[in-house]
This record gives structure tokens, sequence and C-alpha cells, in this order.
């Protein structure tokens, strides 16, 4: 008779990073985490400003091999998945997030006139929308940002700080390895992946990110040049995908704006010239699902 190995929890630690729209629940203190779908296609996205969505982002998941179970011959290296409409599901019971660390921009304190939209966990979600997960437990931590970024006209204006690009959830999982469910907006399972450490007890990482389609993975391989930070984050745009006025109309609310929306710029004195590319900012609101 076969003894059952003995329990041994290991930690989870994610990192994200690009364009991702994190959303407190306002009672329990779960964070949905929101992805707008800013993959290339034969009709470029409009943007509620009547402007193109540009250039093309690339949403994924992605872990180191070892840690996947059931892959055969020795494979080592990365596993990549491409995320394509579907929600990613940890499978932990309902818990609050401690996310009192985390540095990001307030919806709300960009402006008081726009929210995400409706729906976003829903069977029948917007079409702009390319994943969403929903965190439970852990904390979510941000290191200090490296650049000082402003909201010119957010609403009262000057509103910025020194934002962070990347994000990190850690958690202990208690049992010996870790399944993730991909399934469709139904409900339904498309694919089901099995993580452990590498050794009981150790650690399993993994990267969720939506970035420019220019060496969206980060490999060190493919060579990173020395690039000096541009004076506005216009990938920020993407994310009035996912959100609509609370009143009135987007052309009353760009309007009143001065014709464009708040979008981030940075203050290139704090940050010089820089030898990894700058990351997009991400967002942060108060959001029911």
């Amino acid at each position: 008779m076969t003894a059952t190995p003995p329990v041994v929890p290991f930690v989870l630690e994610i990192s994200f990073a690009g364009l991702c729209l994190y959303l407190r629940h306002p009672t329990d203190g779960r964070i949905g985490i929101v992805i707008p779908d800013g993959r290339d296609r034969p009709r470029p996205l409009t943007l509620p400003d009547g402007t193109i969505a540009d250039p093309p982002h690339v949403g994924y998941l992605s872990c180191d091999a070892e840690n996947v179970v059931g892959l055969t011959g020795g494979m080592s290296g990365e596993l990549v998945h491409q995320f394509s409409n579907e929600a990613l599901d940890f499978g932990f019971p309902s818990a609050a997030v401690d996310a009192t660390d985390l540095k990001l921009p307030e919806l709300d304190r960009i402006s008081q006139q726009l929210q995400p939209i409706n729906g976003l966990f829903s069977a029948k979600p917007s079409d702009v929308l390319l994943m969403r997960t929903i965190l439970s437990g852990g904390a979510l931590t941000s290191p200090q940002g490296k650049a000082v970024w402003t909201f010119d006209n957010s609403n009262p204006p000057g509103y910025g700080g020194l934002f962070a690009e990347d994000i990190v959830w850690t958690r202990e999982v208690p049992d010996n390895q870790l399944e993730l469910r991909l399934t469709d907006w139904s409900g339904a399972t498309t694919s089901i992946v099995t993580l452990k450490p590498a050794h009981p007890g150790g650690k399993v990482s993994l990267r969720i990110a939506n970035l420019c389609s220019d060496n969206t993975l980060q490999w060190p391989a493919l060579g990173i040049p020395r690039i000096t930070v541009q004076q506005h984050d216009l990938d920020f745009r993407f994310f009035y995908l996912l959100l609509e006025p609370t009143t009135g109309s987007w052309e009353d609310l760009i309007l009143s704006r001065g014709g464009r929306l708040p979008v981030p710029g940075v203050d290139p004195r704090t940050v010089g010239v820089r030898t990894t590319p700058p990351g997009c900012i991400s967002l942060k609101a108060t959001y029911t699902f």
C-alpha cells in the first residue's frame, strides 16, 4: 500500500506587469484583475477620443517549465500561455488581500467622472476584455516607482506620484501542488495546468503581463537597447476601453478635459537614460464583482 505523501505548503509568487486594472471589492477585500485586449487586429480599435489604440499589446502568463507537472523529456526554460478572452482561476477560497502597499494611480483621483464598465465578471463581458482573474488571500506589494508621473489634466489637476511598474502577489499554498484552471467567460474549463515547486516547500513563480508587442517576454537574449523614457505613457489610453463615464457621454467628458483623455506624463529629470524598457503604468479602482 502506497503511503500518502505529507502535505508541505509552498509559496506562490506572481509578478504582474503592463496594462492591468486592479479592482478591489468594496466589502470582502478580494482583488479582481482585468486586462484590456490590445492585440493586433485587421480593424484597429478606436478609443473614446477618436484616436487609434496603438501599439499592439500582448497579454500572457509564463512560468518555469520545471514547475509544471506532467511535462516529459526534461523540458526546461519558460512555458508561456497567451491569453485569449478567458478567465484564470486559482481555486482559492474567498479571502481579503492585503493591498496596503499598492503604489498605483487611483481612478477616482484621476477623475470622479469615470468608472469601470459593468459586467467585467459576467458571462458576457465586453469584447475588449482579454483576461480576468480574482486574487484571494496573501498580499499585493510594489516597489517604489522609478519615475515621477503626473496626470496633467486630472480632476483636480496635478495628481501624480512615484507609481510602480511591477506588482507582486505572494501567498501560501496549503498543498503540495496548485491547479490553475483557464475557462471561457461562461466558466467552462478550456485548460488545466498543475504546478508544484521543484523542491518540497519551495516557491513557484509566475508572471502575468500585458506589454507592447516588441520583446513582450522581455528575454535578455533579444537585446534591450538603452532607452530614454518618453514624456507620456500613451499606452495608458487602453484602459479607457474598460471604463465609462459615470454620467453623460464620452464626448462631453473629453470636451471638459480639453479634448483629450488623461494620461500620465513623466518628469524626465527623475529617470534620465535607462537600460530597461520603460514600463506601462497600471491603474486601481473599487468595483463590485
